[in-house]
């Protein structure tokens, strides 16, 4: 390699070096913004219920409610593809009309396969129940990677659709920002099984931080590897002449 070439790639590497170690800070960062918001989360979604606010936009992410209202019978919607403990099963929705009118999409629990039809809502009593509310998941945004398009013709889902759901239920007063995840004591007395609740942001930005640095210090050590073997070149043939 001639100086002039040595001399270009050392400032190549400078250059993409520094931009390595720069996002991998910037994903340091990143790890310590998402670990308090998981904290934040994990800590709304502990705290004791509270009644829902008057304007449904103001509903927050990871915030327990209690609701009081009812659900709409033999409207549930079935998703399937979900594995708890090793069984494969279905997570069920349905509508929930709280007394003031509103409706809010609910996550029912888990059920194993098979065993969908038989854990549909049957009963329409007025109750109270606890959800914690949680983002919708969209088509557009976060729909599961290689999913099935949805049928709903044909009653199969594979992801939230919020105003297919609105459409197929016949209701206007569907609040599509997110859907409640019902707890525990209701939906075992239903049959139905919650999982550990887990927030739907994900933490691995440390494995991008050492992605980054990992590249860095690469580049980094065959530019020094490339400069030593030019000095040791270079020390040989000067002792030759």
């Amino acid at each position: 390699m001639t100086k002039g070439a040595f001399l270009g790639f050392v400032i190549f590497t400078g250059f993409v070096v520094s931009l390595c170690l720069g996002l991998g800070a910037w994903q340091l960062q990143r790890h310590y913004w998402k670990a308090a918001r998981l904290a934040e989360a994990q800590a709304m979604a502990s705290a004791p219920a509270i009644a829902p606010p008057a304007d449904a936009r103001a509903l927050q992410d990871y915030r327990r409610y209690r609701l009081t209202g009812r659900f709409l019978a033999d409207r549930d919607i079935i998703i399937r593809g979900f594995a708890v403990a090793g069984a494969s099963g279905s997570r069920l929705y349905a509508p929930f009309s709280l007394t003031d009118g509103r409706t809010l999409m609910v996550q029912r629990g888990w059920t194993a396969r098979g065993l969908e039809a038989e854990r549909g809502v049957q009963d329409r009593r007025l109750q109270t129940i606890e959800v914690v509310w949680r983002p919708v998941h969209t088509r557009t945004s976060d729909r599961r990677l290689f999913s099935l398009v949805n049928v709903p013709e044909q009653d199969l889902w594979t992801y939230i659709d919020p105003p297919a759901l609105a459409s197929l239920w016949g209701l206007d007063s569907l609040v599509p920002e997110g859907y409640g995840e019902l707890r525990a004591p209701v939906a075992a007395a239903e049959g139905l099984t919650i999982e550990v609740f887990q927030s739907d942001l994900f933490n691995r930005h440390l494995e991008y931080v050492a992605t980054w640095w990992s590249l860095a210090a690469g580049l980094l050590g065959i530019c020094l590897l490339i400069g030593w073997d030019r000095r040791r070149r270079f020390a040989a043939q000067s002792k030759v002449g």
